[in-house]
């Protein structure tokens, strides 16, 4: 069965945001988040903690100012009951998680610049503190794939392109579809590119026969 959302409507109106591409570049331009009641969080907090034990919580994309400290402060609560935590965030909120031990980190681009070290020490760094899975991706770059016994790499085939909006939220779910599979870390690292080079390849995200396809010619190397 497809999954059912569960949004949580609030009064102000969601951002709007640009994306600017061509074959080889691509420029976001990002409003601001809406403004978010006390009313209107609380509801949404409520529906968070019926997450049980071993579920997998994503906090992914920004988090308004106003909100930001409540937030951090959920998904600590949710840690220490043992919801497994998923960081696909900006870079300030990901370093006051990383105390949480997160099952997952996927970086990107902006956590590099930001800590100004490359992917590789990141990642140690992260997995000594205990991390599980550190996943990056970039446009036009190759992904990469760290655990405690293994780094791995996929230089996906970008031709084709045609929106990479939602390509890094697939790569994500496609890790994590993996994982619930009980697929190894190299399966599940072929999910996540797979579904993420599936969306970049279409209009919208991936549809599920074009992700086991590509599933198929994706190919992954050990470091």
């Amino acid at each position: 069965p497809n999954i059912q959302p569960l949004f949580t409507s609030i009064k102000d109106n969601t951002r709007i945001n640009i994306k600017l591409m061509d074959s080889k570049y691509e420029t976001g331009l990002n409003a601001i988040g809406p403004h978010i009641t006390d009313e209107e969080f609380n509801k949404f907090k409520t529906r968070l903690f019926n997450i049980y034990a071993d579920d997998i919580f994503v906090l992914s994309g920004s988090v308004q100012n106003e909100i930001e400290d409540r937030m951090i402060d959920i998904v600590k609560q949710l840690s220490n009951d043992g919801v497994r935590i998923v960081l696909d965030t900006e870079p300030k909120l990901v370093d006051s998680l990383l105390a949480c031990k997160p099952f997952m980190v996927k970086l990107n681009d902006t956590y590099l610049d930001y800590k100004k070290k490359d992917i590789k020490d990141i990642a140690n760094d992260m997995l000594n503190s205990g991390v599980k899975y550190v996943l990056y991706s970039a446009v036009n770059k190759p992904s990469y794939l760290f655990t405690k016994d293994c780094s791995l790499m996929c230089n996906n085939l970008k031709d084709g392109l045609v929106n990479t909006t939602g390509s890094a939220d697939s790569m994500v779910a496609g890790f994590i579809y993996g994982v619930i599979r009980g697929a190894n870390p190299e399966e599940s690292f072929k999910y996540a590119n797979a579904a993420s080079l599936a969306t970049s390849m279409s209009n919208d995200l991936g549809s599920k026969e074009k992700i086991e396809k590509l599933f198929n010619t994706i190919e992954v190397n050990s470091l």
